[in-house]
């Protein structure tokens, strides 16, 4: 079983969390957990959540439903959700899957972070 540290860095900032996810490949199994351990996260927090894909090459299918299941939780308790940093293939997928039309996916963490920071 893949523990939260082996899935996330996470830092915290006032008013913002940074949830660095360490993995390059999401899939199977590591996809549920990814689910689990993300949604978790997301409830036991406050403030905006910043999540940073730059180290991810690959999710499938789980992983990236778990991305709408995120922004669709945070937008319910009016929280700021962004997706930072994807690499240029995951940021082709999510382009192609329309996903960045349903996701707020910046360039970088820190211009989520300053936009996060804007809303609070």
């Amino acid at each position: 079983m893949t523990s939260r540290e082996e899935l996330f860095r996470i830092e915290e900032m006032p008013g913002v969390v940074v949830v660095r996810v360490q993995p390059r490949r999401i899939f199977l199994d590591l996809a549920d957990r990814f689910r689990e351990e993300l949604l978790r996260l997301v409830r036991e927090t406050e403030g905006a959540v910043i999540l940073d894909l730059s180290q991810v090459n690959v999710m499938n299918s789980t992983a990236l439903g778990t991305l709408i299941v995120v922004s669709d939780l945070m937008k319910k308790s009016s929280r700021p959700f962004f997706v930072a940093s994807p690499g240029k293939v995951l940021r082709e997928v999510l382009e192609r899957m329309r996903l960045d039309t349903l996701l707020p996916v910046r360039t970088s963490v820190e211009q989520a972070c300053a936009e996060a920071q804007e809303t609070l």
